[in-house]
């Protein structure tokens, strides 16, 4: 199944690097709420944007503020700032296109941080169909890189 799963585990790395926070913690309070599943975010310290596991690629919004990924029934959704839609597309850059396989770390999104600069632009990533995996959050470390573990998906 691509590479994801040692024995029964599924890994998902940090969709960027920099802080890592549980999605709780975010400045909005729809995410924060987990809406859209539940996930971790990164106070990212570049300007890339990565695949957090092996997959293909599924979505990409149109104003390339958010992408997401299908590996095996699991999806994930990688958002890129809060309001950042507004920008309508202007400061990000796709790498990558729709049904393109990806892996973990592999970039995805490349962002203009001073052009973004009115905004906050943590990185959210959220499992939106867990199927029929229980999630582990690694939260230990504060400061992560590009596809670092971050959760952990066990077959039930």
């Amino acid at each position: 199944m691509l590479g994801l799963f040692s024995k029964k585990a599924m890994i998902l790395g940090a969709p960027a690097a920099g802080q890592l926070l549980d999605i709780t913690q975010v400045n909005d309070p729809f995410f924060a709420s987990k809406n859209l599943g539940d996930g971790v975010a990164v106070i990212p310290q570049s300007q890339t944007v990565c695949a957090p596991c092996d997959g293909r690629l599924v979505m990409v919004f149109e104003t390339r503020h958010a992408f997401g990924i299908r590996s095996g029934e699991v999806e994930v959704l990688v958002h890129i700032g809060i309001d950042t839609v507004q920008m309508q597309g202007q400061g990000f850059t796709a790498l990558k296109k729709v049904n393109d396989r990806v892996r973990r770390g592999e970039p995805i999104i490349r962002f203009d941080r001073e052009r973004l600069s009115a905004y906050d632009l943590t990185v959210m990533m959220f499992v939106t169909q867990p199927q029929a995996l229980r999630w582990q959050k690694h939260l230990e470390n504060s400061r992560v890189e590009a596809g670092d573990r971050v959760m952990t998906g066990e077959r039930l």
